[in-house]
């Protein structure tokens, strides 16, 4: 006994060293079995050394299984160590001996919820291992077992006040996919005074995953003290904001959350994209290399980066990163080749194949660099079936071939490696993350080498001044456009008459892009104005409505009879030929039109990179580019539009011309 007093002695000294070495001296002892080996951890946690510690703990509780305090110490040890499932049994004996405690049915239920999502995480890596992907239409099971269900609805009945208690049980809800369960938990601990976060922030994204953003920001102005100083809560009202297009206020909540974890790599990166919506490109761009730096696996901070770089017209630098944009799933179609990509080998003798990775804009954009590859190269061009016809007329030396049928694909479902950071940024990276890709159906690889269309501009435009002496419009035969003449002319043009090619929404719309489109209400002081004829572009409406509008208003509107704007690529593009100006948002009747050297006024988002940062579209040979900067709309820009088709109303097209 004397040994073990001056164990105690020194201990109480902080001679921790000397402590556990006269303990290690009566460890065989029988009768100091058990004060023995709680001075030993007590004096190896003090030192940090808990997986010792946790040793001798784990000897005394099962040494004395009716000691409460002692199985509840054992517990939470091996719950530090992250040892959940070595931690249970003593959790749950402690709680068997003290069933009215709801401290410990708060330790118990957490270590079973724990225990149950490593399980779900070993499962799905399990199931990604496996060589084949499936397509899985069908939710994925409950990846918590009933039983805990089962004892948190007990403990939610017995404890219905114990707001730490309901909040954990809600999680458990969560897990188990009974989401109206769950907010019914998180909803009755926000009352709780401290504010329980994880309630809080639980509510807050399961409205957000729902898409209920209203909600967000109603709940925020509701319990704006309350969370005003919590990260993760002031993230989700900024997504909330971002995705309800008010990138202001979003900025001004992501830059609270930035403020609380300055260094949170996640928030910063989504404060680049933020910064690009801003048309801030130099700012985006110092936000997303940082955040690239602390987070390379993340897509999308090298998508937008991309963008960041466009903005500035560094294309030598965005050009690697387009490849980001491949693993954005569900984003953009994904084909896994055996040939390599084409990066700059020579090209002669060998078969390239080329396949549109993107939207028909970006085929009339970026096949006019096709024309620039060697002749005595074999070139394959798998573009969308209703752009085919327009691409053989243009391009009659290339092999055509329509993409095939598109097909989505699980997401194989890789173990997370963060820190403490996973849960915090899971809503997020769900956002991003969705569980399908797009791909297609397999083709056989006939082929030297492939690359994206998307991607071809790395190799044939390294910088801004190689736009300058190779953006040439497209050229359709004769033959082509004189089907369109009489529609559009009649008999001959109008010398006096300018005709306008005119655009003004697009059927692809996100929060943001009211500022971006007009109404024909809006269009009117344009279309009133004299000396000129519209034709229209707008491939949302129909030749009947646009035959309709102008009788309904009396204004010179017309639609090529019988033009199919939506499907008809071909006859939309000779059409657009025939056109002196054009006047349209950023949209694929303003690529059309543009690649074909029409004189556009384009309006756009400041967000847009299209014009690489110039005051003109370098893509096409006469695009004037007028971006629309945060606090103002496209309405704010008709008179331009107005003063712009004035000035150039002398102007006429190239097949007026001719």
């Amino acid at each position: 006994m004397t040994s073990l007093k001056q164990a105690q002695k020194e201990l109480q000294k902080g001679n921790l060293a000397k402590a556990i070495k006269l303990c290690e001296g009566l460890l065989s002892n029988e009768a100091l079995f058990l004060p023995t080996r709680l001075l030993m951890a007590n004096a190896l946690t003090r030192l940090g050394k808990l997986p010792e510690a946790a040793h001798f703990t784990i000897e005394a509780a099962d040494f004395d299984p009716s000691n409460i305090e002692l199985q509840i110490a054992t517990g939470d040890i091996l719950e530090r160590l992250q040892e959940h499932d070595a931690a249970a049994p003593y959790l749950q004996r402690a709680l068997g001996g003290r069933p009215h405690d709801p401290t410990l049915w708060r330790k118990m239920l957490g270590n079973m919820l724990k225990c149950a999502q490593l399980r779900a995480i070993e499962r799905k890596q399990s199931e990604a291992s496996s060589k084949s992907i499936s397509i899985n239409l069908i939710a994925p099971p409950p990846t918590i077992p009933e039983q805990v269900v089962q004892l948190a609805t007990k403990a939610l009945q017995t404890f219905p006040d114990d707001y730490q208690l309901v909040s954990l049980i809600g999680e458990i809800y969560l897990t188990a996919g009974q989401t109206q369960a769950a907010e019914l938990c998180f909803e009755r601990a926000l009352p709780a005074t401290p504010p329980i976060f994880s309630a809080h922030h639980n509510w807050l994204q399961m409205k957000h995953e729902a898409e209920l953003y209203l909600d967000v920001i109603d709940y925020n102005e509701r319990y704006k003290q309350e969370i005003r100083n919590n990260a993760l809560c002031q993230r989700v009202v900024a997504a909330a904001y971002e995705n309800l297009g008010d990138d202001e206020t979003a900025i001004h909540y992501l830059d609270r959350a930035i403020k609380l974890r300055p260094n949170c790599a996640e928030y910063i990166g989504a404060r680049g994209r933020l910064n690009i919506h801003k048309g801030d490109f130099a700012k985006a761009l110092e936000d997303l290399e940082f955040a690239l730096k602390h987070e390379p696996h993340v897509a999308s901070h090298g998508n937008n980066r991309r963008l960041a770089h466009l903005g500035l017209g560094d294309v030598a630098a965005a050009a690697p990163d387009e490849f980001y944009r491949f693993k954005l799933f569900g984003s953009t179609p994904v084909y896994d080749f055996k040939q390599p990509l084409w990066q700059g080998e020579p090209l002669s003798g060998k078969r390239l194949f080329i396949w549109s990775d993107e939207g028909v804009g970006d085929v009339f954009k970026f096949c006019t660099m096709i024309r620039e590859l060697p002749a005595d190269c074999d070139i394959i061009l798998m573009s969308q079936p209703k752009t085919v016809d327009f691409l053989k007329a243009v391009l009659p030396d290339v092999e055509l071939r329509p993409l095939p049928r598109r097909i989505k694909k699980k997401v194989p479902i890789h173990r997370s490696t963060s820190n403490e950071d996973t849960n915090i940024t899971s809503t997020f990276n769900a956002l991003h993350n969705p569980d399908e890709y797009v791909t297609f159906d397999p083709i056989d690889e006939d082929f030297d080498f492939q690359i994206p269309l998307g991607c071809l501009y790395g190799q044939m435009r390294p910088d801004l001044r190689s736009f300058a002496d190779k953006t040439r419009p497209y050229q359709l035969p004769a033959e082509v456009i004189s089907t369109f003449t009489n529609k559009i002319f009649g008999s001959a043009p109008d010398g006096e008459t300018t005709y306008v090619g005119l655009a003004w929404e697009s059927g692809a719309k996100s929060p943001g892009d009211a500022r971006k489109f007009l109404t024909i209400d809006d269009l009117l002081p344009i279309l009133k104005m004299p000396g000129f004829k519209f034709f229209n572009f707008q491939y949302t409406v129909s030749e009947a409505e646009i035959d309709a509008i102008r009788q309904d208003y009396q204004v010179p509107l017309f639609h090529v009879s019988g033009l199919d704007l939506f499907d008809d690529m071909l006859g939309t593009a000779a059409s657009a030929s025939l056109m002196d100006l054009f006047v349209g948002p950023g949209s694929t009747s303003s690529d059309i039109a543009g690649s074909m050297g029409v004189r556009c006024f384009r309006t756009h988002l400041v967000q847009s990179t299209i014009n690489l940062g110039q005051d003109h579209v370098p893509w096409y040979p006469d695009q004037k580019s007028v971006r629309i900067p945060l606090g103002k709309t496209v309405h704010d820009f008709i008179p331009d539009m107005m003063d712009w088709l004035e000035a150039n109303k002398s102007h006429r097209g190239k097949h007026r011309m001719q």
